[in-house]
């Protein structure tokens, strides 16, 4: 925990996260590329810090973090395939749950405040640029434009990140004003309604839903915890994937009417049905991280075969890296989080945002080639950090199975 921890500490630290703040949009430009290069001496520092200062106890979602990045560094050695690319995704995932855990420890209400306003800013400006700027702030070969937070369709896993940590801080330190959430939800929503991210839009809708009945319902308490949402995603994901139940019937019409999109998910179904064969030839342990098995798919589009795509799924990728293996151990991260808040639940109602949003992150991944980003690991951070101050009354109160307040008589 802390340990004299100074403002000069602090600002340190704050300084190490720089090359991970740029937004992703500006890292198409030379200067700022050159910076986020450098993001991973960071990590070095962290950890000076923490073994100097102990300003932090690691944690067991930590461990289980770096477990992960210890099987996918090994079985891309094991697989011959890129491994410095493996330690640097694994770099991404570590520092950020590191980071967050030292600054949550010397001053967590500041460090909160201080990601509100950030990515608050950095949101309302992506929407003015897009307004100003339709077709991107940097010309690139790219169909989709890359805007400040990055292209049209990645920009979400930033956005709702950023909103579900703006309305926590909100919700546990602004007295919970209505119009600071409106607000909120106004500046992170505007931009996917801009340029009318289907994946996106439907992702952070499904969000402020379950967020609305939870913070109206006492069912919704029960029904909506950490570990249904994952049972919910996986669901999700398999009947996506695997099947085409949604490519037919109602939820063909909404995908066509609605969203003005077609049922293959914008020739996504194709990528996944070229996936699907090569993970089922290495299905234990996959091929391990590496830009030919990441970016080895193709379609055929009005101008014929284009090749060089990602499967467009962070699931279909994981078990391309890594397997089924590595597949349980991305889900034993959440299992593990979801029995360190589980017990206090209830009582942790501002907290519970933060898990929607995750929520509505892990639906993206699956019509998007990913499954990590900076902001959520340090999302998943500040949940368990939140869940952890709060156990305390675990001593004198009790809870039934699910988390739900049971008063003793």
């Amino acid at each position: 925990m802390v340990k004299d921890g100074k403002i000069s500490n602090y600002h340190i630290l704050l300084f190490l996260a720089i090359p991970y703040l740029i937004p992703a949009g500006l890292t198409s430009l030379p200067f700022f590329s050159l910076i986020a290069k450098i993001k991973y001496i960071s990590i070095a520092f962290a950890l000076l810090v923490v073994i100097k200062k102990r300003v932090v106890e690691v944690n067991t979602l930590f461990m289980q973090v770096v477990v992960f990045c210890t099987a996918l560094i090994s079985i891309t050695i094991l697989k011959g395939t890129d491994i410095l690319s493996a330690v640097k995704l694994s770099v991404d995932m570590l520092f950020p749950v590191l980071w967050a855990s030292i600054l949550l420890a010397m001053n967590g209400r500041r460090f909160i405040r201080f990601l509100t306003r950030y990515y608050t800013t950095i949101a309302a400006l992506n929407f003015v640029l897009i307004v100003l700027f339709p077709q991107g702030i940097v010309k690139t070969t790219s169909v989709n434009a890359v805007n400040l937070l990055g292209d049209d369709n990645k920009m979400f896993f930033t956005l709702i990140c950023g909103l579900g940590i703006s309305l926590y801080y909100n919700q546990k330190y602004g007295n919970k004003r209505k119009a600071a959430s409106a607000a909120y939800i106004f500046v992170y929503f505007s931009s996917l309604i801009k340029i009318w991210a289907a994946t996106g839009i439907v992702s952070m809708t499904i969000v402020l839903l379950i967020w609305y009945f939870d913070c109206h319902t006492e069912m919704a308490k029960r029904i909506f915890t950490l570990r249904n949402i994952v049972i919910a995603v996986g669901l999700f994901f398999y009947f996506a994937v695997f099947s085409n139940v949604f490519q037919q019937g109602v939820f063909a019409d909404f995908m066509v009417n609605v969203l003005h999109k077609n049922v293959t998910f914008s020739a996504r179904t194709t990528l996944w049905a070229q996936a699907i064969p090569k993970i089922l030839a290495s299905p234990l342990f996959g091929y391990g991280y590496g830009v030919d098995t990441i970016y080895a798919f193709s379609f055929t589009g009005a101008q014929g075969v284009l090749g060089g795509f990602s499967c467009h799924d962070g699931y279909l990728r994981l078990l391309l890296e890594g397997g089924f293996f590595l597949l349980v151990l991305y889900a034993l991260m959440y299992i593990r989080l979801y029995r360190s808040i589980r017990v206090t639940w209830v009582m942790n109602q501002e907290s519970h945002i933060l898990v929607f949003c995750l929520a509505g992150f892990l639906i993206a991944c699956i019509f998007e080639a990913e499954y990590m980003s900076f902001l959520q690991m340090v999302v998943l951070e500040i949940i368990y950090k939140n869940g952890k101050e709060n156990a305390y009354v675990c001593e004198n109160q009790q809870y039934d199975t699910k988390g739900i307040y049971q008063v003793n008589e």
